[in-house]
């Protein structure tokens, strides 16, 4: 829990500009059709 809770709160403190930006490099990764990514591996999910 411990890892999750570090990555969580340092993406919330950053820049709201920086977070757009990680988060556009995350949706194009997870968007790339030679990858599958499981339900469980989406363990955490911010809401709009």
């Amino acid at each position: 829990m411990g890892w999750y809770w570090y990555t969580n709160i340092m993406y919330y403190l950053i820049p709201e500009a920086d977070r757009m930006a990680m988060d556009k490099f995350i949706f194009d990764r997870l968007n790339n059709q030679d990858k599958f990514i499981t339900k469980k591996e989406l363990i955490y999910m911010g809401a709009s």
